[in-house]
Formats: C-alpha cells, structure tokens, sequence
C-alpha cells in the first residue's frame, strides 16, 4: 500500500477538547478517572489506527489521554518533559527521512511533529499529576516510576 499524504492542518483546540470530553464522558466506563483515561486512550487509539490516522485533532486528543493515563497512573512528574522529549525525536527522524521507523501502524504515516500536540500532551501530564495527587493524598510524587514504561514503548515501537 502506498504510504497516504499527510495533510498540512492545524491543531483545532476546540474539536481536540470535544474528542476528549466524549471519549471520557460517554463513550467509556471505569471505576477511577485513571481508568476512565486508560480506556480513553485506547479507543482514541484504535480510532486513529483504524478510522483517521490522519487527523491531527484525534492525535492531539491521543497524545493528552496517553498522557494523563500515564502520569495519573505513576504520579511521575518527570513526564512533564516526555512530550518536548517525544517531539525533538520526531523532528530528528524527520530530519534523517526515517520517520517510518517511529510507525507503530505498518501502513499509517507518522505524522510531522507539532507545538499543538507536544502542548496537549503536556496538558495531559498536568491533569494526570491532579488526578494521581487526587487519589493519592498520602503518597508523595513518584519521579521516575513513568520513564520505563516510555523507554520500553520506545525499544518496542523501534525494532528495526
């Protein structure tokens, strides 16, 4: 298959907060707000996997929940610099035209990086950080605790 063209758009601040807003409150169930934004994030993801893998507001939607679920889940704060960090490796693999190594879909194009989307993600990460001080009054932050479940994504997304 050919690889499909990337469209030049910009991020719709709106339309990414109207995903957000009805994957979270209609379109999934759970017990905590980090299950809530687990689910989320998964179904944002098959959509753009399966549905538009091109649409930037999806993506920009898909990075936040991501995200939120994982700082809400670990309480790391040193997640805030995981999406600068994300998009400093995309622009290189960019640079170096091997941005179809960064695929995680074998025939969906990664899409260029963006302000719009390392900002939602960041988003994520402060809202996700509420969420885990929310449920966990007790426990401090955990820094750390979120930066091996991106190093094995990374190893796993880029076996080449």
């Amino acid at each position: 298959m050919a690889d499909l063209k990337v469209q030049d758009e910009k991020v719709d601040n709106q339309e990414v907060w109207r995903i957000i807003e009805r994957a979270l409150n209609f379109e999934v169930s759970g017990s905590s707000t980090v299950e809530k934004s687990y689910n989320a994030f998964r179904l944002l993801q098959t959509r753009r996997r399966t549905v538009a893998p091109l649409d930037v507001n999806l993506a920009a939607a898909e990075h936040y929940m991501y995200m939120r679920f994982l700082a809400g889940k670990t309480g790391d704060p040193l997640l805030m610099a995981a999406p600068t960090g994300y998009a400093l490796k995309k622009t290189i693999y960019f640079a170096l035209g091997k941005e179809k190594e960064m695929r995680t879909t074998p025939n969906n194009p990664v899409l260029p990086p963006s302000v719009e989307s390392t900002v939602w993600g960041s988003l994520g990460v402060s809202d996700g950080l509420k969420d885990y001080r929310g449920s966990n009054a007790a426990t401090g932050m955990k820094p750390g605790a979120g930066i091996q479940v991106l190093k094995d994504e990374a190893y796993r997304n880029n076996k080449n």
